[in-house]
């Protein structure tokens, strides 16, 4: 009898808390609706940029699923390359193929060798072997390499919401937050100095972090160091601000917990980590709402490719936008505690 009391007990808790039976049950649904349209397994097709190549050399890459995009000149192939809207070109130099490829992504540069290597073998007793260069990355470049970038970005977003939220959630339950409320202090002073306050910590996180991938873990990088540290700390600025915004509606930390299915796992499957080109129309927009994804691909930018500062200004104006708009969120999500 007292084993069904407290067993009881537990069940009306359950359904009486809302949050946690919508957890329990809507939460896997919806992950597992992600992950059934990101994860779908397809063949890759490596979109190959040409100027004038010979016909049958381009039926037979044709037949076997490669997308040629023809130019007419090569500047403007190789200048498709840079911009990442191919992943190679190819050209016939006499009778040498010469392939030039974009070399941040091994999956794409794999893709294009295997066809290039299958297509010019075909119909022949002399193999022909390609000339291969790499405007990025190269032959050596491992998959560490490639998800390194995305992995500092969501391990840095991860971390600071959880702390940030966790940490903010504490200021209330014990009555700092009112305290501080009842003087005349304005909501938004207030938002923008816990954010300074836990922001000293999120950038030294930032700083040893992009240190630690980058010296000792010895990452492929190629670009500049303060670029890395500036957008590592701008994606942990929108991670601080959602932290503390989100934990506006939580009673306790296992409720900041809570909001890691709905937040967090989709964070990571739009960070960049996997195709999302085939995705309907409607998953791809919900994509562009994710900071994540404009902080990893800059970071991507910078470690892969080397890219400049103002090359990655639209990613970095994103993240800012973020966290200005999370701010925002942060001083109307305070008039329930005290209207000003």
């Amino acid at each position: 009898m007292r084993i069904w009391a407290v067993a009881t007990r537990i069940i009306k808790q359950f359904w009486y808390d809302k949050r946690t039976l919508g957890l329990i049950i809507l939460a896997p649904m919806l992950v597992l609706l992600l992950c059934s349209r990101i994860l779908l397994e397809e063949p890759y097709s490596p979109r190959i940029a040409i100027v004038a190549l010979p016909p049958q050399v381009s039926e037979l890459l044709a037949g076997r699923g490669v997308i040629l995009e023809v130019y007419v000149h090569k500047d403007a192939a190789i200048q498709a390359v840079h911009r990442e809207q191919v992943d190679a070109f190819l050209e016939i130099d006499g009778t040498q193929p010469v392939l030039v490829l974009e070399g941040s992504n091994p999956t794409a540069s794999r893709a294009v060798l295997q066809h290039i290597h299958t297509a010019f073998r075909a119909g022949t007793d002399t193999p022909v072997s390609a000339q291969v260069s790499y405007l990025y990355g190269g032959e050596n470049m491992v998959l560490f390499d490639q998800v390194g970038p995305v992995l500092i970005g969501f391990l840095v977003f991860f971390f600071v919401f959880i702390t940030s939220g966790v940490s903010f959630l504490r200021e209330r339950t014990n009555g700092t937050l009112e305290r501080l409320l009842a003087t005349p202090i304005k909501r938004w002073e207030l938002v923008l100095g816990y954010g300074l306050g836990f922001g000293v910590f999120t950038s030294l996180q930032a700083v040893t972090i992009s240190w630690f991938a980058v010296k000792v873990l010895n990452i492929l990088f190629v670009g500049r160091m303060t670029s890395l540290i500036l957008v590592t700390m701008l994606l942990a600025i929108s991670a601080l601000t959602l932290g503390i915004l989100l934990s506006a509606f939580a009673q306790n930390e296992f409720q900041i917990v809570q909001f890691i299915p709905v937040v967090i796992i989709p964070q990571f499957l739009f960070s960049g980590l996997f195709r999302l080109e085939d995705l309907p129309g409607g998953l791809r927009l919900l994509g562009s709402i994710m900071p994540i994804k404009y902080g990893a691909n800059a970071l991507r930018q910078i470690m892969l490719r080397g890219k400049s500062w103002p090359e990655i200004a639209y990613d970095a104006s994103a993240l800012i936008a973020f966290s200005l708009l999370f701010g925002i969120l942060n001083v109307l999500a305070l008039k329930k505690h005290r209207p000003v």
